[in-house]
């Protein structure tokens, strides 16, 4: 397996609890178990912090346990160490405070998916997540408007339970950061 053009994919555990089997029927099962399945083919590895695995392990439906150990035998999981960056939360915590647009709820989802954003800036700055309608946009939303955060820009944000982002041939492309995936993208 050559490793030259793949990426670390930082994958929410969202995606692995929604993949159903090579069966399932539902569209958001079909999407993410198609989408984890071609990381499992393709070159791509998938990162795996502490807090990932912490997710992955309360939230991952049976085909997700077994894709994680396929990847974990293939040597295509890449640990890497706490990243908890303290600064960078405060500079979101502060963005919370000053876009003022979130309900508590959301609030806590937000603050659940740092962990996400710190692994995706320590590695290859992408994202694979189902969660648009709250973090992906509010961390959209606090690149454009707090200077300070002007370095999320640069992640790619995938969903593969859109079908108009074409995830799998995004993968089969080389997963590359093109500017319309990118939380800076207007």
């Amino acid at each position: 397996m050559s490793t030259k053009n793949s990426k670390l994919l930082v994958i929410d555990a969202s995606v692995l609890n929604a993949s159903g089997d090579e069966n399932a029927t539902h569209p958001t099962s079909k999407h993410c178990h198609q989408f984890l399945q071609n990381v499992l083919e393709i070159c791509h590895r998938a990162v795996l912090t502490r807090a990932l695995e912490t997710e992955w392990n309360n939230h991952t439906s049976r085909f997700g346990q077994a894709w994680r150990g396929k990847m974990e035998r293939r040597g295509k999981l890449i640990r890497i160490k706490s990243l908890e960056d303290s600064d960078l939360r405060a500079k979101i915590y502060m963005a919370d405070i000053l876009l003022e647009n979130l309900t508590e709820n959301q609030r806590s989802q937000v603050k659940k998916d740092i962990h996400l954003i710190e692994a995706a800036l320590a590695t290859d700055k992408i994202v694979v997540s189902l969660d648009d309608k709250t973090a992906r946009r509010f961390f959209t939303q606090a690149a454009h408007e707090i200077e300070e955060l002007r370095e999320l820009k640069a992640i790619a944000w995938i969903n593969p339970d859109k079908p108009e982002e074409t995830p799998i041939a995004w993968l089969k492309g080389g997963a590359n950061p093109e500017p319309e995936r990118l939380l800076g993208f207007i």
